[in-house]
């Protein structure tokens, strides 16, 4: 079943489905994007891997902190629902991923649920895309064996901006199978930590997991960015006028939505937006 929740502690019936996909659609633009370009991949999904949909619209903590960062910050809070308790499983997606017709049952490469089933991030690329996509980010170009250490020294700095110690390793916490049992606790803690880089609750989310073992690394297909594509083979693009590049756009999230399990637009939301266009129902609204 699907449902549609606006504040905490919102009562929901048992359907007997042993797991929950949860999102949060906060703002009528995010709303918009997953109900009339996600929610058909996602109810194809929840019906074939018995699982039910909650999303979120309204903000789970109305606090003056919460209300001063991102609703990133809210899939924090998903796990201290009533509801949550109700499943063995929490599979956490970020609105912004479309899944395909071929994506396989991912509760069932995260078998233990003590652990949190996660990917890497970047897991998706070689060592020689990474060093092509750092050099891509930065307009630079590096000796060709220095791939690792770019690449390493790019995860520093971002839990170097967080105030965190470093790690050469970040996970992408826009995917997560999680267990309201084990996770909980380690989530409201992570909540109360003050956020100060650009990636929202990930680089303190990822410590934690790191530091406590919790990770259970999952194929990349399971959390696969279009972003690294776009920033690989549309670099220098003018995206002043995207719809002149609509036709390699439809081809290259064609291609990417065959490759992936889950496709994520983290980092590429004008391009997911882009796809309101086909659903003549949103170009109505």
């Amino acid at each position: 079943m699907l449902f549609f929740i606006d504040k905490a502690n919102t009562e929901l019936p048992v359907t007997g489905n042993p797991h929950v996909i949860v999102t949060a659609a906060i703002g009528e633009l995010y709303m918009k994007l997953w109900n009339c370009v996600a929610r058909p991949s996602w109810e194809n999904y929840a019906a074939k891997f018995n699982a039910d949909i909650v999303v979120i619209t309204g903000h789970l903590d109305d606090s003056e902190m919460a209300m001063a960062r991102s609703p990133a910050w809210q899939k924090l809070l998903i796990l201290d629902q009533p509801w949550a308790k109700c499943y063995r499983r929490v599979l956490w997606l970020d609105a912004d991923i479309l899944m395909s017709p071929r994506a396989l049952d991912i509760f069932e490469y995260a078998p233990d649920p003590a652990k949190i089933g996660i990917c890497v991030n970047g897991g998706r690329l070689s060592d020689a895309e990474r060093l092509i996509y750092i050099e891509r980010l930065y307009d630079t170009q590096f000796r060709a064996d220095m791939a690792e250490m770019a690449w390493t020294e790019e995860m520093y700095k971002h839990y170097a901006k967080d105030d965190l110690p470093k790690h050469p390793v970040m996970y992408n916490t826009g995917v997560m199978v999680l267990s309201p049992q084990h996770h909980n606790d380690l989530f409201r803690e992570v909540y109360k930590g003050k956020q100060y880089g650009k990636l929202y609750e990930q680089p303190r989310l990822s410590h934690e997991i790191i530091e406590r073992a919790l990770a259970c690394e999952l194929a990349p297909r399971f959390n696969w960015g279009i972003h690294e594509s776009l920033v690989m083979y549309t670099w220098r693009w003018d995206y002043g006028n995207i719809g002149r590049l609509r036709g390699a756009i439809d081809f290259m999230v064609g291609r990417e939505l065959d490759n992936a399990y889950f496709l994520h637009f983290y980092g590429s939301i004008e391009v997911m937006k882009l796809l309101l266009q086909d659903n003549p129902a949103a170009a109505a609204a």
